[in-house]
């Protein structure tokens, strides 16, 4: 069952790489365009795995054990309760273009939604792992 979710995950997170291809291109009504820094994917990505635990180190030491990525460590909860924040991340940066709001806006509200996740489910998941 949890490669089943793994596999779904692959194909959300396809689509939240999909979106912020598109937010990479986006320029907001005031002329706001990408700074070219590292990209809003990288940005996120490490704000999403600092949030959860999923840091540098911890990936080193399962990548050693033969995993390709930590979140084969994860378990089915984990693993779909970040595919529900990476749908909604996708949710809020196609609806902040559609809309037409600003890179800034649309940046903070990805931001506020990870620390939103972060706050109800990162004590959760250190609090499983402990008794798993």
């Amino acid at each position: 069952m949890q490669v089943a979710h793994r596999v779904a995950g692959i194909e959300i997170r396809k689509e939240l790489t999909d979106s912020l291809k598109r937010f990479s291109d986006y320029v907001d009504e005031a002329g706001n365009a990408s700074s070219g820094g590292p990209g809003i994917y990288i940005q996120l990505s490490r704000r999403i795995n600092v949030t959860f635990g999923l840091s540098r180190e911890a990936a080193e030491a399962f990548l050693q054990n033969g995993s390709q990525s930590l979140r084969d460590t994860c378990s089915t909860i984990e693993l779909l309760t970040l595919q529900m924040l990476e749908i909604d991340l996708t949710d809020l940066v196609n609806t902040g273009m559609r809309e037409k709001r600003s890179r800034r806006d649309i940046k903070q509200s990805l931001y506020d939604h990870i620390g939103f996740y972060g706050t109800h489910y990162a004590n959760r998941f250190a609090r499983w792992r402990e008794h798993a």
